[in-house]
């Protein structure tokens, strides 16, 4: 007998034997129970439409502060949405973009809160979370209170990075909730 603790099928906990196999969800209900809803999540997440509004709003400040620089939107779960590198950016800024823009989007938080975190001498941080990009320029993008994407932006100081990102990231903060 095996026992397979997920069934992608219906997130239960199945048992497979040689005469058969049975299933169980929540509280014991059997596989043939479930219904889509409980294999689906509806999770709001940024249209090719909404990344480019931010891109756009982040493509304004970066101008207006005379900055070059690559900046990289994402939808909720990583996915490259929307990209541009301005002239005169470096080689290495967009890597660097995507990296806090990936970071951001993976944990749900701002890359500025892990530097702070390192700053205090969490280094400890950087071995446990594969993924995170600890330099102030990524930032979630939120519509109400629900993460729909990431941005990053790389190719002047960190803490610029940090302002044209944050201000970009709030292009679509206004909206409702979806």
């Amino acid at each position: 007998m095996t026992i397979f603790p997920i069934d992608a099928r219906c997130g239960a906990t199945c048992m497979a034997a040689a005469a058969g196999a049975w299933c169980t969800g929540a509280a014991g209900a059997s596989c043939a129970a479930a219904t889509t809803a409980d294999w689906v999540v509806a999770t709001p997440s940024l249209t090719r439409a909404g990344a480019e509004r931010v891109l756009q709003r982040g493509l304004h400040e970066a101008q207006a502060r005379k900055q070059r620089v690559c900046l990289v939107v994402l939808d909720r779960t990583g996915v490259l949405r929307s990209a541009t590198c301005m002239d005169g950016a470096t080689g290495g800024a967009f890597t660097v973009a995507m990296a806090k823009a990936r970071s951001a989007a993976s944990f749900q938080t701002p890359t500025k809160a892990f530097e702070d975190g390192v700053d205090k001498g969490g280094v400890v941080l950087l071995a446990a979370a594969p993924g995170l990009f600890p330099i102030e320029g990524g930032v979630p993008v939120r519509v109400g209170d629900k993460v729909v994407g990431a941005i990053g932006v790389s190719g002047g100081a960190s803490d610029v990075d940090g302002q044209i990102a944050r201000t970009a990231a709030d292009a679509l903060a206004s909206e409702a909730t979806p």
